[in-house]
C-alpha cells in the first residue's frame, strides 16, 4: 500500500495495466480493496478515458470477483456512475454481471432515476429492458417452485 492507500492494482487499473493487473489478480490481490478515499479497483478502471482500457480494465476485475454493486467515493454505484455519463456499452456489461438497476446508495438516484432525469432514453430501455427480463425470470423461478 502506498500513498493514499492506493495499493499496486489500483495503479496497474489506472494505467490501463493488463498484465499486471493479471499479475496480481492471480497472485490473489482483493479485487475490492479500497485506497483512503474509498476508491476500489473497479472505480479506478472505469475513470481511465480510454474506452477500450477502461472496459478491458474492468472486466479483469469484474471476472476475478470485484463486487459490481460496489459504492464508490461519492456513494453511488458504478452502474449509476456509467449512466450518469451516458456510456451505454458500460451500462449493458455491468447489467450482464449483474448490476443492480434500482440501486440506490444514501438517497442518492438509482441508475434509472439518472437515466431518465437525464434524458437517455436509450439508457432508459436498456434499464427497462434489465428489470423487465429479472421480473420474467422471477415470474418463471415462482411458478416452478409453486408447481412442486
Amino acid at each position: 500500500t502506498g500513498k493514499d492507500g492506493r495499493t499496486a492494482l489500483h495503479i496497474a487499473a489506472e494505467g490501463g495495466l493488463m498484465k499486471w493487473m493479471d499479475v496480481l489478480l492471480a497472485a490473489g490481490t482483493d479485487p475490492d480493496v479500497r485506497d483512503d478515499k474509498g476508491t476500489t479497483p473497479l472505480w479506478t478502471a472505469a475513470n481511465v478515458s480510454g474506452p477500450v482500457e477502461r472496459w478491458r480494465g474492468m472486466t479483469r476485475l469484474l471476472k476475478a470477483g470485484a463486487d459490481v454493486n460496489v459504492s464508490g467515493p461519492k456513494k453511488a454505484t458504478l452502474l449509476g456512475e456509467m449512466v450518469r455519463r451516458n456510456l451505454r456499452k458500460e451500462t449493458v456489461e455491468l447489467i450482464n454481471y449483474g448490476a443492480e438497476v434500482n440501486y440506490a446508495i444514501n438517497g442518492n438516484p438509482s441508475p434509472l432515476e439518472l437515466a431518465e432525469s437525464g434524458g437517455y432514453i436509450d439508457i432508459v430501455a436498456i434499464l427497462l429492458y434489465a428489470v423487465q427480463r429479472d421480473l420474467d425470470c422471477f415470474m418463471r423461478l415462482l411458478s416452478v417452485e409453486t408447481s412442486i
